[in-house]
């Protein structure tokens, strides 16, 4: 049995209502709706399975720790040493408190990634 409800939607939802109306065959907006809701239940969304498929592209977008200009083996980091550079595939910003300080093993280049294998 059928449930009335009442809900608001914007100009642009009403008109994209009317249109999946019109072009998929549904007699209602109420049709529609319920097809979403139906399709919805039908095939959930996974976020952690979304997440894990989302990583490599996710990783272009964000930041790691970079050298800003060239550092020798046995530079002590400092502020000035580091800035954050794309891609996400290196140290994570959060890190960053963790590694100024700390020693270079070996030199790296300006705008190289810093990595864990750099630090001694």
């Amino acid at each position: 049995m059928a449930i009335t409800m009442n809900i608001s939607v914007t100009e642009e939802q009403k008109s994209w209502l009317n249109s999946r109306r019109e072009t998929g065959g549904f007699s209602s907006a109420s049709d529609v709706v319920r097809e979403l809701i139906r399709n919805r239940q039908e095939h959930p969304v996974e976020k952690d399975q979304m997440a894990e498929s989302l990583a490599p592209m996710r990783s272009l977008f964000t930041k790691s720790i970079a050298a800003t200009a060239d550092l020798a083996a046995g530079q002590r980091l400092e502020t000035q040493h580091v800035g954050l550079r794309k891609p996400g595939t290196g140290l994570t910003p959060d890190r960053l408190p963790e590694i100024l300080g700390r020693k270079l093993r070996r030199p790296v280049p300006a705008g190289t990634l810093i990595s864990e294998e750099d630090l001694e």
